[in-house]
């Protein structure tokens, strides 16, 4: 393994004991995802800050409402999605913002949109529709920090 992945597998590990006494079962996995457009409506609010505000709110309704940045965790049972904040190297987990029953959810491992910073992709929810989430791509490595997530969910 490259030092560079070598220090992501320790970050997704210090997330994975922060996420574990809020999940129940055995936590598979922990991602942290955006709502898909993140990145384009920072961009466009630079250029016009009225333009951005009302991407954001599209993007917002387009992704169940979830927050702008999002933690992911996985068991064998549950998806859940918390609300969290960075802090250093590790996370504070706070509140739940969903709970959906594992083989109710669906990644399609084939991006929407592959770029730059990001990868979209399309996450089915049975009963509920379709949402968009960005996955963010590692500095330095071509391996997604997500991937464990996006794999399980894909399967």
């Amino acid at each position: 393994m490259s030092r560079t992945t070598d220090k992501y597998e320790a970050y997704r590990e210090r997330w994975m004991m922060e996420v574990a006494p809020h999940v129940e079962g055995e936590l598979l996995a922990v991602g942290v995802f955006s709502r898909a457009g993140t990145m384009g409506s920072f961009g466009l609010g630079k250029v016009s800050p009225l333009a951005g505000l009302v991407k954001r709110g599209l993007d917002k309704s387009r992704a169940d409402n979830l927050p702008q940045s999002f933690l992911v965790a996985v068991t064998d049972a549950h998806v859940y999605v918390f609300d969290y904040k960075p802090r250093g190297t590790g996370i504070k987990v706070r509140q739940a913002l969903r709970r959906w029953d594992r083989d109710q959810v669906h990644v399609h491992r084939t991006p929407v949109q592959v770029g730059a910073m990001s990868t979209t992709y399309q996450v089915e929810l049975a009963g509920q529709g379709t949402i968009a989430i960005e996955s963010g791509k590692m500095p330095g490595s071509t391996t997604e920090v997500n991937a464990p997530v996006l794999d399980l969910l894909a399967a």
